[in-house]
């Protein structure tokens, strides 16, 4: 029988992984929004969909860190974060600190995330010193490309003079390059529709009666900084057309007799060609994108909401946090709470651990951002100084359930394994007999066992072992082990049963007349 056992090992590889994150995600909180708590609870169905939460990700640990900026198509983000460590992951202690031992300078880092691979990258590293201090200024997207426009301010701090940098960042590829220079008074302007920006230089007076320097715009698309456009002086501010390719002002300011006056004239500057006009209306086109295009989330039945709950600290004191749940669009109404009372949250009975109207992502948080790429979506969020990502994953109701119901058969598999290999290894220490029938078998084994939910059934939570050997127990008088069978343990539609031989096979219940 020691044999036995040992194929038993080898065959169950003791490798017995747990069978899919649908049951057994362990990153989060399952709590849901009537206050159960339950492995299962892990999918919200609206509609003919099922969204799955996944595992929660930390990205990077932050002290600081600007909102991240989304990319045109929601794949990416890219966030200026601030860092102040010692060391990498290593905080100094007290005799450190007594000691004198020097810190490291802080940090601006520029993250890269990609939603599809979700793997952070610091693609852009500033570190301060006591004479130089840099910020990220802002972060720009180009409509319909990978490419970002990122300002750098660099602060002489003896004398507070700065030096701004515009730079390009290209995802695609994850490169970073200067393309300019930037005046103090310098804007970078993106298009709403097209991959198309420009920098916008103010004018410049000269003194002592000599002319100075008129306004100019420079273009700038994806394949770098294109024409120098100069404008008329004194002109207003300007507004993107409609075709996402020119802007216009309709006012311009002249002096008259010294004094600065207003009055109103239209001017069309085409940013492809460098055309400056002065026509009596703005063209009238309609721009489809600009009008008809729909929220990229409006097809999504589910959104991140935030309340205030309160729970059981230690030793048993309610505290307060803010909670992050994804919910069903219609049942928002139910869980949004207007008047900012304090939900309190308590676990109780599951009855459907499958689907819930809304399910916790994490507590004591702070949302940074929404992001949905097809049947993707991801909800970023800060807490305990990392920026963290849940993804969810849209399924139709039926693929969610028929893969539910393979995982919940693989784990009623794995956990029969395991009942299998704890009754064989209850033989070897009672003289190669196997338990009593009776209702004490599960007490019996379950020293040999990993978990007491090894015996419940994983749809419905109850007990789900039953033994079912009768007769003599010794494993002497067994003359067919193969062919006997010690119980089973109930699961998905079926049933898991273990052989004496260590088998496992999986058998459905009969059809329901």
């Amino acid at each position: 029988m020691r044999t036995l056992l040992t194929k038993i090992l080898l065959s169950s590889g003791i490798c017995l992984l747990l069978a899919g994150t649908l049951l057994h995600a362990n990153d989060a909180p399952k709590l849901s929004r009537n206050g159960m708590i339950s492995t299962f609870t892990r999918a919200v169905v609206s509609g003919d969909n099922a969204y799955v939460l996944g595992p929660v990700e930390t990205i990077t640990d932050v002290i600081r860190m600007g909102k991240p900026v989304a990319s045109p198509d929601d794949g990416a983000v890219l966030i200026a974060v601030y860092k102040n460590r010692p060391y990498p992951r290593v905080a100094l202690t007290l005799a450190d600190v007594e000691a004198g031992t020097p810190r490291r300078s802080a940090e601006r880092n520029l993250i890269y995330w990609d939603v599809r691979t979700r793997v952070a990258k610091t693609i852009l590293r500033e570190t301060n010193t006591p004479e130089m201090e840099s910020t990220i200024d802002g972060i720009q997207w180009l409509p319909e490309t990978p490419i970002a426009l990122v300002t750098i301010v660099r602060t002489n701090l003896a004398d507070g003079t700065g030096q701004r940098s515009l730079m390009r960042v290209d995802a695609a590829v994850g490169t970073v390059r200067r393309v300019a220079g930037l005046e103090s008074t310098s804007g970078v302007v993106i298009s709403p529709t097209q991959p198309l920006a420009y920098i916008e230089n103010e004018a410049v007076e000269a003194g002592d009666g000599k002319p100075g320097v008129p306004p100019t715009l420079q273009t700038y698309t994806s394949q770098g900084l294109g024409r120098l456009i100069r404008l008329d002086e004194g002109i207003g501010a300007l507004e993107w057309a409609l075709d996402g390719k020119s802007v216009y002002a309709t006012r311009v300011i002249e002096r008259v007799e010294g004094k600065r006056k207003s009055r109103a004239l239209l001017t069309l500057v085409n940013l492809t060609t460098g055309e400056v006009t002065h026509p009596e209306k703005l063209p009238t086109a309609h721009n489809s994108r600009i009008k008809s295009s729909p929220a990229p989330k409006a097809d999504w039945a589910i959104a991140p909401v935030t309340t205030k709950i309160r729970f059981p600290g230690p030793g048993g004191q309610p505290q307060d946090t803010t909670a992050l749940w994804i919910q069903a669009a219609p049942s928002l109404a139910a869980l949004t709470n207007p008047n900012k009372e304090v939900i309190p949250v308590s676990p109780a009975p599951a009855n459907n651990r499958a689907f819930a109207d809304a399910l916790l992502i994490a507590t004591n948080v702070q949302v940074e951002g929404y992001l949905v790429r097809g049947n993707t979506a991801v909800i970023l969020f800060t807490r305990d100084n990392s920026l963290c990502a849940a993804p969810v994953f849209r399924l139709t109701k039926s693929e969610f359930e028929q893969g539910l119901r393979q995982r919940q058969q693989d784990v009623t598999i794995s956990n029969a394994r395991q009942l299998g290999l704890s009754i064989i290894m209850y033989t070897q220490d009672y003289d190669e007999n196997y338990p009593l029938p009776g209702s004490g078998v599960a007490k019996a084994i379950e020293p040999y066992t990993k978990s007491s939910t090894l015996f419940t059934n994983p749809v419905t939570g109850a007990q789900g072992f039953v033994y079912t050997l009768t007769g003599s127990t010794a494993m002497v008088d067994m003359a067919e082990p193969a062919t006997t069978q010690l119980g089973y343990l109930s699961g998905p539609g079926g049933r898991a049963i273990i052989w004496a031989d260590g088998r496992v096979t999986w058998q459905d219940d009969p059809p329901t007349p």
